[in-house]
């Protein structure tokens, strides 16, 4: 197992450079990388950047309980 805990990821707009929250395609940061501003972003479908999760839990963007494994 790798650990990627002390890792930074980082997505930001090309115009302005602005961070863009994600989401990952696989829990522990596995798969790809869903910025939250795409057209085919679904809340709920993807898990958080680990700094993002407080803000996806008020937006109510996580997974329920049983989803996606």
């Amino acid at each position: 197992m790798i650990d990627t805990e002390g890792d930074k990821f980082y997505v930001n707009r090309a115009g302005c450079d602005r961070e863009i929250e994600f989401g990952w395609s696989m829990p522990n940061r596995g798969g790809g990388i869903f910025p939250a501003e795409c057209s085919d972003f679904i809340s709920g479908k993807f898990w958080p950047e680990p700094r993002y999760l407080d803000s996806w839990q008020r937006k109510g963007w996580l997974q329920k309980r049983g989803t996606h494994g």
